[in-house]
């Protein structure tokens, strides 16, 4: 289990490359285009896909027709979308690869049109070739791949080149084998759908619902996890299809009540666990009949309580509404988290998705059930304003038809309205108030702004701040981060983006660091305090460490660090 802080200030973990049109903070969403494109939920959707055979349909007409049709009477406008999903298959599937690069002045058409839009384009090219009926060959996929990349790259700047996969593999095959390297993929997307029966197929064996993660071992936040660990350190990541099947064909059978939670699951506890998720697409699309080959339903058409529940999840605060750039909320997985007193919001991640299980998870404040929630993502939220300051505990508690099956403390220490809360109690039992240094600052004789914090009289600096000013000189270091802090003397200083922030006006809470300092090796016991996210030192400390000079000119009221 895990609990998390809703966070408004932006201090909740965040995922961000850089890449073609990503947000630096939330989840776009949208359906297909068309009239199974969902438009009167609370939250307008900012997304949209629109699909094309690249065998049997020439792509700048079938775009232009999608963007120039009024379906069910809403006329759309390209301004209103963060994002254009363009899904070009290859429908004769391994059989096509070997001929796309005899296409070129095809594809080259396809890419002068879609640099003439103005929108934000992502290009999702041959998804799902790790199971196809009729297999890709490695090679030849990532050479098509490669080609069509190369030409959208010079003709087409607003072009986002996704590589999507199925979540599940044909046997024998992997994610990597397909991969067309970094340079030519800016997004990475996933097939994702959820099933309660293997093929639709009611008597689906234990077997195959394990392999295929069909059943009770449906599991989509197991499936997206695999994804962020494989992609998400180096590219934006979207759930680029996908859905829960809410209606079986073979049996007939609703599958809605089974459906709920998994939604829930997929719209509340992905975005909440991996930030580096960035885009959800809705695979709303009727299919009516087995023998048109569909075995079971996704589209909302067959079930309004899946409908209904729809419309409430994407009306969450973390997904980006038309109109919106980003989202309003972050999340941070406790450990520790500041948060208003007057809306303490908390929401639990409980790993049970077996359809039989009956998970409820209660909230318990100073010995006393404040609240409890039966639906993922367990939100809680309550007022701490009116207590009283000082240390208060908080127990969280799992419970699967009333028997216990996990728990976790929490500790909450109220200061005004102010809230810190932690797993580690320890940590909290000093916490000091970090005022912004009013003192200038002189390196080498030169004017350097810092942000830097006064804590008991003592002014305490950012290490990678003093880092990178000391870059060059005869005091400069290399950091490193494990966990714990490492430091080499005399070894150039390698920057990692952030340093030097201009400095805050405003006092910040500080709690002791826990991360051990070690200097060439040899562990030093330095004065440092955590303020945000980074480790804040003691500057005559580093100083005497690292083999600087600090020292105080009283008459300028100013900081002096020298490095000769």
């Amino acid at each position: 289990m895990a609990v998390f802080a809703e966070l408004r200030d932006g201090t909740g973990a965040r995922s961000y490359t850089g890449a073609l049109h990503e947000p630096q903070v939330g989840v776009l969403f949208g359906e297909p285009f068309g009239d199974s494109l969902i438009t009167d939920g609370e939250r307008q959707p900012s997304a949209i896909t629109i699909y094309v055979s690249f065998e049997h349909e020439s792509l700048p007409q079938r775009v232009h027709v999608d963007l120039h049709t009024n379906y069910t009477m809403h006329v759309y406008n390209l301004a209103d979308y963060s994002m254009i999903q363009i899904a070009w298959n290859f429908i004769y599937e391994g059989n096509s690869l070997a001929g796309v690069l005899n296409q070129r002045a095809m594809i080259t058409e396809a890419a002068r049109y879609l640099g003439g839009l103005d929108a934000p384009i992502l290009l999702r090219v041959g998804a799902e070739m790790n199971e196809w009926p009729i297999p890709a060959d490695p090679a030849e996929f990532v050479a098509a791949f490669r080609f069509i990349a190369g030409i959208m790259r010079e003709y087409a700047p607003n072009v986002a080149m996704v590589y999507a996969v199925n979540s599940v593999s044909a046997i024998g095959l992997d994610w990597m084998m397909f991969y067309p390297g970094e340079e030519y993929v800016d997004w990475v997307g996933i097939s994702l759908y959820t099933t309660r029966y293997f093929l639709g197929n009611p008597d689906t064996t234990h077997t195959n619902a394990m392999v295929f993660r069909t059943g009770e071992y449906a599991n989509p936040v197991q499936k997206m996890r695999e994804l962020v660990e494989m992609f998400g350190h180096k590219h934006p990541l979207l759930i680029s299809e996908g859905a829960v099947s809410v209606y079986n064909l073979r049996n007939s059978e609703d599958l809605t009540e089974w459906a709920l939670p998994h939604m829930r699951a997929v719209y509340s506890y992905i975005p909440m666990l991996f930030p580096e998720v960035k885009a959800i697409f809705w695979f709303n699309v009727p299919m009516y009949t087995y023998e048109r080959g569909g075995n079971q339903r996704y589209d909302f058409y067959t079930s309004p309580a899946a409908l209904d529940l729809y419309r409430e999840l994407t009306a969450q605060e973390h997904f980006i509404g038309r109109g919106q750039n980003q989202a309003a909320v972050t999340y941070r997985r406790l450990g520790t988290a500041a948060m208003p007193a007057n809306e303490v919001v908390l929401l639990t991640y409980a790993p049970f998705f077996n359809h039989n299980d009956f998970i409820e998870v209660q909230y318990w404040l100073d010995g006393v059930m404040i609240g409890y929630s039966r639906d993922i993502p367990y939100r809680q939220t309550f007022d701490m304003s009116a207590m009283a300051d000082g240390t208060h505990y908080l127990l969280v508690r799992i419970l699967n038809h009333g028997q216990l099956l996990q728990s976790k403390e929490l500790v909450l220490i109220k200061n005004g309205c102010i809230v810190q809360i932690t797993d580690d109690l320890v940590r909290l039992t000093n916490i000091a108030e970090a005022v912004p240094s009013a003192h200038n600052v002189l390196v080498n004789g030169t004017p350097t702004s810092f942000r830097a914090f006064n804590i008991g009289d003592n002014n305490f600096f950012m290490l990678r701040d003093i880092a990178y000013v000391l870059n060059g000189t005869p005091s400069n270091f290399q950091v490193g981060w494990d966990g714990n802090v490492s430091l080499t003397t005399g070894a150039a200083y390698t920057p990692v983006g952030g340093e030097m922030q201009p400095a805050t006006t405003e006092a910040m809470q500080a709690t002791p660091s826990q991360a051990h300092v070690f200097i060439n090796g040899q562990f030093f016991n330095l004065r440092a305090y955590t303020i945000g996210d980074n480790n804040f030192f003691m500057l005559r400390d580093l100083g005497i460490a690292l083999g600087f000079g600090v020292d105080w000119d009283s008459a300028a009221s100013a900081v002096l660090i020298y490095t000769n």
